[in-house]
């Protein structure tokens, strides 16, 4: 496996060189260094992680993929930069689950996180043996891309809760919006694990207040959001 992200790494080198010299003085002093970072972490992981990620490497590294070696790069980083839920093990493993099913969300941390609770993962378990296993794919493909779509709507519902001209002191009302929105929860897992609803149910749960019931949030939405809402469930569930 370090052979194999040795030489995925090697053709960043002249991209994270420049990105490095472009880097401010204040950040080279404590500078993250990635590819330092990235191979003694996989020593430290379970011999399966490992397959995993090796299995993973071809599409990772296909035409739309970023490398086994970048795909592991920030995986790993978030572990450094910001406080997370996961070890970075399970965020590797997550990340995995998600590059195969729903791309959009490998980078997408605050959905991540909702996603792992509303799978009731601890620390160290992930997507693969938390969710993946005992759910199976058709069940997670689902939630994961019902939580995509909600998720657009209810951020913009969110954001029209934002006060005016507040300066720096908008950032922390974002953060705390954004934390409050919740696209995921353990009942709604359950529901689309055991009894699957179309778009269109959905749609009227959220307009009844049933998806507000089990946990949705923001559960407010008008009519224009339930519309947008029904198109994106419509799409992303009639996806392959």
């Amino acid at each position: 496996m370090t052979v194999l992200v040795q030489k995925d790494h090697e053709r960043h080198i002249p991209a994270e060189r420049a990105e490095w010299e472009a880097m401010p003085d204040w950040r080279k002093r404590g500078g993250f260094r990635p590819y330092a970072f990235v191979t003694p972490s996989l020593r430290e992981f379970a011999p399966t992680t490992l397959r995993a990620i090796e299995r993973a490497a071809p599409s990772l590294s296909g035409p739309e993929g970023q490398g086994v070696y970048r795909f592991l790069r920030s995986q790993l980083r978030r572990r450094v930069w910001s406080w997370d839920e996961a070890t970075v093990e399970a965020n590797v493993l997550d990340g995995l689950v998600l590059a195969e099913l729903a791309s959009e969300l490998v980078e997408n941390w605050r959905v991540r996180r909702r996603l792992r609770r509303a799978f009731e993962l601890g620390e160290t378990g992930s997507l693969y043996e938390g969710a993946l296993e005992p759910y199976g794919r058709a069940t997670l493909t689902a939630v994961l891309r019902t939580a995509v779509a909600l998720d657009a709507v209810l951020t913009t519902r969110a954001v029209r809760d934002m006060p005016r001209d507040l300066g720096y002191a908008g950032m922390d009302v974002w953060g705390d919006l954004m934390d409050g929105v919740v696209p995921m929860t353990p009942a709604l897992v359950t529901l689309i694990h055991e009894a699957p609803p179309s778009p269109e149910e959905l749609v009227a749960m959220s307009r009844d207040g049933r998806l507000g019931g089990l946990g949705v949030h923001p559960a407010d939405l008008d009519d224009e959001l339930h519309r947008r809402l029904l198109a994106g469930l419509r799409e992303r569930l009639a996806e392959g």
